[in-house]
């Protein structure tokens, strides 16, 4: 008996003949007809099969049967298994070392050192240092605020390191320029901004150097952007920038005078962005609330006016306000009061204005705008009424403080909105408030 003629004789060898593992082979035994033989009186499923038997009939099938199969066999399963289980471990090892390296490079708090930024995590360990070969140094504001901060922009869950930086230009007597830094969690310089802008009032021009003056990150659904103010320092004109995460700018508001605070806030019309400083066409506090989606504007200027901007953005602010200038700050010449703080207390905003100081005395004007930004209440500060009786003491004054107009009357505040242009509303003093500032 040839090797060929020889029959298969069991269902192992059959599914070998195919290249299909057994379970097909039995399953074509009942649905194709496949001539598979039983032994008479052989042990329970003893089968055998002729192999030409097996491939006249495999010639009558479907030109698919014929693609070339392995049999599942136990080293096959056993392959498989393994590949998996590694791919498994592999997939587990990444998620652990992405966990610790995010863990490792957590930064907690960074400091500028002479010509360094140096970052420590949780438990106060060095993490590293970045070296800019220069001195540099931290850019100071009006109203206190860190000069670093920590925010994940990008949404990877690490924060950034943003540094708002001032570079002496050591022996030229020029004051220092500014840049705003942005770092990852590993201490790599993603990208930095340095504000740059040109601006026409009046037939001159404002090339810079421009200075920051204040600044602030805010989340708008889900991005976070950096709001920055930039003066042309030591004069007046201002523009605030909205700076996206990968460092990309876009001036969104220019002021006829110096930005000193911001803030952003949610009214029931919508969420607004808050700047407060000076206009100086006015020589008072002012304050733009602008919508925080809305085009960029300018604030308003009269006509003919050197304080009107030539190439600033068309745009309106949402309100414009101009508030007044005490008694005792023009008593005491200066040229302005302005608005230094913008805070939120008890679901209201809350405005404060510099208006005067002398050794041992400061004072400021509060305001109070309702949930639609209309002027509710003004307050004058404790240090206020210190500095009017200090001065009422030196005869510089005509009346006592129970007298002053500041306390009995009506504070005028000038509005602007885009549909009615300027008005004035008298906002009434809170006799009975008090605030220590």
């Amino acid at each position: 008996m040839t090797e060929g003629s020889r029959p298969i004789d069991s269902w192992k060898q059959i599914a070998a003949f195919f290249r299909r593992d057994v379970r097909t082979v039995s399953r074509w035994e009942k649905e194709r007809g496949l001539p598979v033989h039983r032994i008479p009186g052989g042990k329970r499923g003893a089968v055998y099969a002729h192999r030409a038997e097996l491939e006249a009939w495999l010639r009558q099938q479907p030109p698919e049967l014929l693609r070339p199969n392995m049999p599942v066999t136990a080293d096959r399963r056993r392959f498989w298994a393994a590949l998996i289980g590694l791919l498994l471990t592999v997939v587990l090892v990444t998620a652990l070392y992405s966990v610790y390296s995010a863990g490792a490079h957590r930064v907690a708090r960074a400091a500028l050192s002479g010509k360094k930024l140096l970052a420590w995590d949780e438990q106060g360990r060095l993490r590293w240092g970045y070296d800019f070969r220069e001195t540099v140094e931290a850019a100071s504001f009006d109203e206190p605020a860190p000069a670093i901060r920590l925010a994940d922009l990008d949404g990877d869950g690490r924060d950034e390191i943003l540094v708002m930086s001032a570079f002496p230009r050591e022996g030229t007597g020029e004051m220092a320029r500014h840049e705003l830094l942005c770092f990852s969690a590993r201490g790599e310089l993603l990208w930095r901004y340095n504000p740059q802008r040109t601006l026409t009032f009046g037939g001159r021009r404002w090339e810079g150097p421009w200075h920051f003056d204040a600044w602030m990150v805010t989340a708008e659904g889900n991005s976070k952007y950096i709001w920055a103010a930039a003066s042309q320092s030591p004069w007046w004109p201002a523009f605030l920038v909205r700076i996206d995460h990968r460092g990309q700018a876009e001036v969104r508001f220019v002021n006829s005078g110096v930005i000193y605070a911001l803030n952003h806030v949610r009214a029931s019309s919508g969420a607004y962005i808050l700047a407060g400083g000076v206009n100086n066409e006015y020589d008072s506090g002012a304050l733009a609330v602008l919508r925080q989606d809305q085009a960029p504007a300018a604030s308003p200027q009269n006509p003919g006016s050197g304080f009107l901007c030539a190439d600033c953005p068309p745009g309106s602010p949402y309100r414009y306000f101009v508030f007044p200038r005490s008694e005792l700050n023009r008593l005491l010449g200066l040229a302005y009061n302005r608005v230094k703080s913008i805070r939120m207390q008890n679901g209201r905003t809350q405005i404060e204005a510099y208006e005067a100081s002398s050794p041992g005395y400061a004072s400021s004007s509060f305001y109070e705008l309702a949930n639609d930004f209309e002027p509710e209440r003004a307050v004058l500060s404790d240090g206020y009424w210190q500095l009017h009786a200090k001065l009422e003491s030196e005869r510089k004054l005509p009346h006592t403080a129970a007298e002053c107009p500041e306390r009995v009357g009506r504070r005028p505040v000038r509005v602007w909105a885009p549909e009615r242009g300027w008005s004035e509303t008298r906002v009434p003093a809170a006799l009975n408030a008090r605030v220590a500032r």
